[in-house]
This record gives structure tokens, C-alpha cells and sequence, in this order.
């Protein structure tokens, strides 16, 4: 998920009436394993309308939001999913996300819904451009622009893409038919080619992720030329002139999880290192009261941590849901790392704007 397509998200949940349901489960792609996820569903909404009970006294509102809860499973779609759903419930209607990462499989009834999930969905998506670099001849396209999404690439195409290097075009220099250019000035072309294809391709990909596919040679001269170097957060190596798009979607996947995960690493290890620095907040107390003042950057949480709000024993809200949208309204980021990685530091850390 994209930050602007969280921002619409999150203002059209906000716009919901009454006690809000948010329902996350992790889901599967295929069979047998998919077979469970109507199940789990169905048990995840059950328990939250027994939960509704402590949340309205309202008998129609109640029985409106047990009406939406009753046979939700019915209405999953298993061609959609990914590896996490997370549903969200109210009077005015129900909304299903489907969810690039696996999230806690959990029901919460509150005044607000739970949004945690969707941060982490931006923050470890598996959607990003695939760009396969080529110079293309012999029956091959040349250099393409993939949509990398859910595990499958959709091509773009122009009047430019695919674009493949006409060998003929080296500027002012002319060669007879049959010869070469020196390997100096031919990379000099090859460059030349890559960079205005790059041109190009900027102001289709804008600001998102960028994942470059390609022999390590074309990846170095494409290197000496990118602008888009602070997109660039994963190279796959290999020729996939003539690979199926199933066997270069499942490479560049693979190498979109495993940058985020170091990703993920340097920013927790950082964390660690500077734990004593004014610029680093520990605990939800602390983490918490920050994020309302504006002073929170990036917010770093454990995937599963929670810290319930109770009310004679029924849980009416989250703490870390309230520092988390604090953090997003104020234009901060929500990170999520493994479980126990910030155990020494109370499950939950911020990185501080001053």
C-alpha cells in the first residue's frame, strides 16, 4: 500500500459512525491452506459481537453491526487475498483491505478503528516498479517497466516502452555496418540509452520503490547514470530476456522482503546503539506522549505488542493504536519489527525530531 492511498483510507474510516469493529487475520494464497482463512473470519467476528455489548446500549445500532458481523466469511473473495486481510465494521458499512504482510490475527471493538496493520502495510509492501534492464535485439523487447503487485507483474507500455538501444544511434560518430565501437564508446552508449530511458521511466514511477533486474554489467552502467538511486531498494541479478514475468516477479519479491527486513534491522540496531541519546524515546509513556506533540519522526513497534485500554475488564482501546496516529497526523513514519527485538527498550521506541 502506498502512503496517499493510506491518507484516502484513513480519512474515509474516519467519516464512520458509532463503535467501530476492526478485524485482522493472516490469510493464504492458496489451497489448503486457504480453506481455514473463512473459518478464522468467522470466529474473529463472532467473538466481536459478543464483545458489542460493552460498547453501545443502543439495541438498534447493535443489532446493526451483529447483522454485518453474521456471515462475513461469505463474503471473502480467496482469488484476492494476500498474506493478511483487515476488515473494518460500522453501522454505515463494512471495508476489506487485503494486507501485503501477515498481521496479528486479532478483533478489536473501539470509539476509533485499528489501524496499525495499514501502517505496517506501507512500511513492508511488496508493491513497488520492476525495471528489467536490456538492451533488447534478437527477437527480446528490450528494457521494460513492471507494477510489481500481490506477486505479479502488470508491464507498462508506451510509445517508448519497451525500449531497446538501436545500435545505428551513437550521436555524432559513425561506424561502417559491420564494425564496433571501441568498449569505451560503446558504454558510453549503452549509458547514454539507459539514462534516457531512465528519463523516461521517472515520471511514471514518481516517488514510489524501485527494483532493478538485470545482468550485473547493464546494473553497473545503469548505476554510473541513475537518478533514482534513493528509490532503488533492491537489484535482482540475471538475464530475464526470455524468463516467463512469474519466474522475474517471484525474484524481485523476494528481493523487495529481504531489503525491508535489513531495512527493518538497521533502524532497530540504531535504536540500540543510541538508546542513551536525547533523540530516542523509550516506552509507550514516553512513546505515546510525543507522538501527541508533534515530535515523533518514526515510531518503532514490536508487531504484536499492545497495550490495551480496559474498562471493567473489557478492552475499549489501544495505546499504541493512539501513538500510532498521532505519529501519522503528524507526518511521522510507523516501523514494525520482529517480536522481542525491543524487549530491552519496553516493545516500543521513537525516533525523536528533536
Amino acid at each position: 500500500m502506498r502512503r496517499e492511498d493510506l491518507d484516502t483510507l484513513l480519512d474515509e474510516l474516519a467519516d464512520a459512525p458509532g463503535p467501530k469493529v476492526t478485524l485482522t487475520l493472516p490469510t493464504h494464497r492458496h489451497a489448503p491452506d486457504a480453506d481455514q482463512d473463512r473459518i478464522r473470519l468467522k470466529n474473529l467476528a463472532k467473538q466481536a459481537s459478543h464483545d458489542l455489548e460493552a460498547h453501545t446500549r443502543d439495541r438498534e445500532e447493535l443489532v446493526s453491526l451483529r447483522k454485518r458481523l453474521d456471515g462475513l466469511e461469505h463474503g471473502l473473495d480467496q482469488r484476492q487475498l494476500d498474506h493478511g486481510l483487515a476488515v473494518f465494521v460500522s453501522v454505515d458499512g463494512t471495508r476489506q483491505v487485503h494486507l501485503a504482510h501477515t498481521p496479528i490475527e486479532r478483533a478489536l471493538v473501539a470509539d476509533r478503528f485499528a489501524t496499525r496493520e495499514l501502517h505496517r502495510d506501507v512500511s513492508e509492501t511488496t508493491e513497488a516498479w520492476v525495471l528489467a534492464l536490456s538492451l533488447g535485439g534478437n527477437d527480446t523487447d528490450g528494457t521494460q517497466l513492471y507494477r510489481l503487485q500481490r506477486g505479479h507483474l502488470e508491464e507498462h507500455r508506451d510509445d517508448v516502452l519497451p525500449a531497446e538501444w538501436d545500435i545505428r544511434d551513437r550521436g555524432d560518430v559513425r561506424f561502417g555496418a559491420e564494425s564496433r565501437p571501441p568498449s569505451p564508446q560503446r558504454d558510453a552508449y549503452i549509458e547514454d540509452f539507459l539514462r534516457r530511458t531512465e528519463e523516461h521511466v521517472a515520471g511514471i514511477v514518481g516517488k514510489e520503490s524501485i527494483v532493478v533486474a538485470g545482468i550485473e554489467r547493464l546494473r553497473s552502467h545503469h548505476r554510473a547514470v541513475t537518478r533514482l538511486g534513493d528509490q532503488i531498494i533492491a537489484e535482482v541479478d540475471g538475464n530475464f530476456d526470455r524468463s516467463p514475468p512469474s519466474e522475474l516477479a517471484h525474484a524481485a519479491e523476494a528481493a523487495l522482503v529481504d531489503a525491508q527486513e535489513q531495512r527493518l534491522e538497521v533502524v532497530a540496531a540504531h535504536i540500540d546503539e543510541h538508546v542513551a541519546d536525547a533523540h530516542v524515546a523509550l516506552g509507550i509513556d514516553d512513546c505515546e506522549r510525543l507522538a501527541s506533540e508533534g515530535r515523533v519522526d518514526r515510531l518503532v513497534l514490536e508487531h504484536s505488542y499492545l497495550e490495551p485500554i480496559m474498562v471493567d475488564d473489557v478492552a475499549i482501546g489501544d495505546r499504541v493504536e493512539i501513538a500510532i496516529r498521532q505519529t501519522h497526523e503528524h507526518g511521522g513514519t510507523i516501523v514494525a519489527v520482529d517480536d522481542d527485538r525491543l524487549a530491552d527498550h519496553g516493545r516500543i521506541a521513537a525516533l525523536l525530531r528533536w
